[in-house]
């Protein structure tokens, strides 16, 4: 025997007499009959809740539709033209809400596409901003150029120009070379003062024979009455030493690597000498080229004795020389200036008067 629940102090948990017996639910003491009732009571009142709320929603969008249509300041609204034609098209269920479809479509559209586009639209963005920019650029090289260009162009003409008296110069020298050819001593003599004149321009590299004569400044105390100049190596010293070499018979001297021509100059600046448009610094080397007697000759010479005797012995100038088996002399690398000189002509001598010719 199944046992009712009774409910509020009413006997409704058991069967009346006469009454067919239905088979009770075990959950709760519940009779089966009685919770069908209770669920298609509750499905119904769910249903009308649903279609209630939809049927308030649907009426406030028309109550706000039609306020917005009897606005006078509204503009057209061509969108929601558009999205009413779309609902009486469109398919049953998405009609009244179109917004529905176009979410739906949205969501369709895979991720890697709205990424692709966007990277598409960031790049087109770039390539136009880049395009714009080069513009200015490009005119104001442009405008930079056309000097540059003028520049470049006289330059040419320029090099045109010398390279064209190059190869004159060249064609006229052949010329006296093709000329001289048929005499052979007369070109033999003019190649030997040809040479002669390059080695006494400093223009030809040398190597043999010579001295090596180094000049350092003075270790002794300066005296109170003394001047610190007179101690230090200066211009006139090497002036003295390079002239004594020239008349002892040498054929090239170099002063610390500076080959010196007819035209060099050697000046005093500060603790240093300037000779050839080049700064030097003690100790100074003299390097000298000439027949294997130069060492004698040099040794003879008054002009290096009384430098010797009154730089080394009165002011500490020390002075050192030596004789190796072979000296490197290096050619001149300056600019050199061909100059000539012309004779004058004196005018002719008139007739000679004597004081007493006229009586």
């Amino acid at each position: 025997m199944v046992r009712g629940r009774r409910r509020h102090g009413t006997d409704q948990g058991r069967t009346p007499p006469g009454a067919p017996r239905t088979r009770a639910c075990r959950l709760g003491g519940y009779r089966r009959a009685d919770l069908d009732t209770r669920a298609r009571s509750g499905k119904s009142r769910t249903k009308r809740a649903s279609v209630k709320r939809r049927l308030d929603g649907e009426r406030r969008l028309a109550r706000e539709r039609r306020a917005r249509l009897a606005d006078p300041a509204r503009p057209p609204d061509r969108c929601g033209d558009r999205r009413r034609r779309h609902s009486r098209t469109s398919p049953a269920g998405f009609g009244r809400w179109p917004g529905v479809r176009i979410t739906d479509r949205l969501r369709a559209i895979p991720s890697w596409q709205i990424t692709l586009g966007v990277a598409l639209l960031a790049l087109g963005f770039l390539t136009a901003a880049q395009l714009a920019s080069e513009g200015p650029r490009v005119r104001y090289t442009t405008q930079e150029r056309t000097p540059l260009v003028d520049t470049v162009n006289t330059l040419q003409a320029q090099q045109d120009d010398l390279k064209a008296r190059i190869l004159d110069v060249r064609a006229q020298i052949q010329d006296i070379e093709t000329e001289g050819a048929s005499s052979e001593d007369r070109v033999k003599q003019l190649n030997a003062q040809l040479q002669a004149a390059r080695i006494a321009a400093g223009l030809i590299p040398l190597t043999g024979s010579g001295i090596v004569i180094q000049l350092e400044d003075s270790k002794d105390p300066v005296p109170p009455d003394g001047g610190e100049v007179d101690y230090l190596v200066g211009s006139h010293d090497i002036r003295t030493i390079v002239e004594a070499l020239w008349g002892a018979g040498a054929e090239a001297v170099a002063v610390n690597g500076e080959r010196l021509t007819p035209t060099s100059a050697i000046i005093d600046v500060g603790a240093s000498l300037l000779v050839n448009s080049a700064y030097l610094t003690p100790p100074y080397q003299i390097t000298a080229l000439g027949a294997s007697d130069l060492y004698e000759q040099l040794s003879r010479s008054a002009k290096f004795v009384d430098f010797v005797r009154e730089r080394g012995d009165g002011y500490g100038i020390r002075v050192s020389l030596a004789e190796p088996e072979s000296v490197d002399m290096p050619a001149f690398v300056g600019t050199v200036t061909l100059r000539y000189s012309r004779p004058i002509v004196s005018p002719s001598p008139g007739p000679f008067t004597s004081p007493d010719a006229g009586g």
